[in-house]
């Protein structure tokens, strides 16, 4: 009886850490709302804490762009290169799956060759579903090329394609040369790489979110930064290029393989083998 009661007292001290936390999250919650008065920093930042970073991060670009010189070439023309090589491969996915290969600009603009149709684009996929698993992912994938087609959604989404069609290949092979590179010592620098990246996805998502799907946005009014709209190059440009750019800095100058020992040359490798359990179950087994 002393042993139950035992039991029952230590289940009801244990309590989950988490449901705590939480509990004490709500509470913090309701106790500002109700001393709101009080507390308006709880609600709004105070503006003579915030930290400029934007306009410090404009008067770099601003420096990149006009008066960064690498010698042989400025570091505008550099992205303007850059782009460049990405918007050719684009140019090319874009005319087959969206708008046809033209010749000419504008209202002159002569299609030389059509796209392909949206007709044979299901069938390819679902052709592929099927290659790939089964019938049900094939299914699958006509049913929402479908959905895109009766919706009059085609063109924006073969836009959309043909982005991903060159963006996937780039991330993989970059991914591909990072990840070859840090496999020594896999579990730390994945956590921090991880972080990092979990840390740019809660700046990118809220930021795009509040400054541009989500806000009042008037294009006869959107302010630009070098051509593109200050929600697009703050949410988005900004944080990847640092993310990567700590990436490539992290994985190729910080990382360094672990200290995996030195070999014994000296040693004999069939006296090791001979050490070995295994070895000397086999031993005893052909003995007898």
């Amino acid at each position: 009886m002393a042993s139950a009661f035992s039991t029952t007292q230590n289940t009801r001290i244990r309590l989950n850490p988490w449901l705590m936390a939480w509990m004490g999250v709500l509470a913090a919650t309701v106790a500002l709302y109700y001393l709101k008065d009080w507390v308006p920093w709880a609600f709004k930042y105070p503006k003579s804490l915030i930290i400029p970073f934007s306009i410090w991060l404009s008067d770099l670009i601003k420096w990149l762009m006009n008066s960064f010189d690498l010698g042989l070439f400025t570091f505008k023309e550099l992205t303007r290169f850059l782009s460049w090589l990405i918007e050719q491969p684009y140019n090319v996915f874009k005319s087959f799956l969206s708008h046809g290969f033209l010749s000419g600009q504008g209202s002159y603009a002569v299609e030389v060759f059509p796209r392909v149709s949206w007709i044979a684009m299901i069938v390819g996929c679902v052709l592929l579903g099927r290659y790939a698993k089964d019938w049900k992912l094939a299914a699958l994938m006509g049913g929402c090329l479908f959905y895109l087609a009766i919706f009059d959604k085609w063109d924006s989404a073969m836009v959309t394609l043909a982005s991903i069609v060159v963006a996937v290949p780039l991330g993989v092979i970059t991914g591909l040369v990072i990840g070859v590179w840090g496999s020594r010592s896999a579990r730390r620098e994945a956590i921090v790489i991880f972080c990092l990246w979990v840390t740019a996805l809660l700046w990118v998502v809220p930021y795009c979110y509040f400054n541009g799907y989500g806000g009042n946005v008037d294009p006869s009014t959107i302010s630009m930064i070098m051509g593109i709209p200050t929600w697009l190059f703050w949410g988005i440009f900004v944080p990847w290029l640092a993310a990567d750019a700590f990436t490539i800095w992290f994985c190729f100058f910080y990382m360094m393989d672990d200290d995996l020992g030195e070999a014994n040359e000296d040693a004999n490798i069939h006296d090791e083998l001979g050490d070995h359990p295994a070895a000397k179950q086999a031993s005893q087994e052909g003995g007898a």
